[in-house]
């Protein structure tokens, strides 16, 4: 069975089982750099919120073998289990007095996100896009994310400046950075060594390589814009510095001293992770970023 009538089968085949009260959609969600997902939403009568269950990941266990039965009830015990952890009070999303703490911002490639950015509210930043979203705490869910669409603005009467002036405050505060050297997080990692940060330590940092990202590991390419935070870098290391976007969650950092062969092989190693290693959803750029110390800004 091809994707498409998988998907309308499963679509079909829950709605019978749901029956009334329940209204079983499907919807296209557009994700980083064009990717787009089937989402599958059950929506029960008189709930404001339900959870959107992406149909790629069981239309594969379809192919592997398993069968539309056991799927369908996979399917629905997903459903619920996200239910439950949905029983929260949403009603603060109408507020932006008390949405307006929890706006961060976030970078995406701005090229290959056009389709996306038609419906968001975004700042141009470089070959990137500033785009915005509201972090979520909850005892139940854990950590989790709302993308801002232009619909919202005008739901709280705002404008793009309002959004960007909250998520300049916020980000840092709520994701603060995390800087150290690749030994540092390799060996972190292997639970060999607790995170070391390089800029609040005496120690003179004479690594090949760093990794910038901020203390929850999401979204930390935003580093990049956190005010001062390169130019303590670059004065730390005593270097111009070569800034590489290895995801949307993290960049690598390079003491320009240190690396003689020039920014053109940095380059095409960015493209070979891209092409070959990084998650389509998961990239940033294929550029690498300068920043000169003297100037105090990211040069061409």
């Amino acid at each position: 069975m091809e994707y498409e009538k998988f998907t309308h089968y499963v679509q079909e085949s829950i709605s019978q089982l749901m029956g009334n009260g329940y209204e079983v959609t499907l919807n296209k969600v557009i994700k980083n750099n064009g990717l787009e997902l089937t989402g599958l939403i059950i929506m029960e009568e008189g709930k404001k919120a339900a959870p959107t269950i992406y149909l790629e990941e069981f239309y594969q266990e379809y192919r592997n073998g398993e069968t539309l039965g056991e799927l369908v009830e996979k399917i629905v015990s997903v459903y619920e289990e996200s239910c439950c952890k949905l029983e929260m009070d949403f009603s603060f999303f109408m507020d932006f007095e008390q949405i307006q703490p929890r706006i961060l911002y976030k970078l995406l490639n701005y090229e290959a996100n056009q389709k996306l950015l038609e419906d968001v509210p975004h700042k141009r930043y470089m070959d990137l896009a500033i785009v915005f979203y509201i972090l979520v705490d909850h005892d139940s869910i854990g950590n989790g994310t709302i993308m801002i669409h232009k619909n919202h603005m005008k739901v709280w009467n705002v404008n793009e400046q309002k959004l960007y002036e909250a998520a300049v405050k916020n980000t840092p505060r709520l994701m603060p950075y995390r800087f150290s050297s690749m030994e540092n997080v390799v060996e972190e990692i292997f639970g060999q060594q607790e995170p070391v940060d390089f800029l609040e330590n005496d120690e003179v940092s004479n690594h090949d390589m760093y990794i910038l990202t901020n203390n929850r590991k999401m979204f930390g390419a935003a580093c990049l814009l956190y005010d001062n935070l390169l130019k303590r870098i670059s004065d730390k290391l005593r270097s111009n510095l070569y800034i590489i976007p290895s995801s949307i969650h993290e960049l690598i950092i390079i003491p320009k001293k240190s690396f003689p062969r020039g920014k053109e092989e940095l380059i095409e190693m960015v493209c070979d992770m891209n092409a070959n290693e990084v998650d389509l959803v998961d990239i940033l750029s294929d550029n690498v970023y300068e920043y000169d110390r003297i100037k105090e800004a990211i040069v061409a």
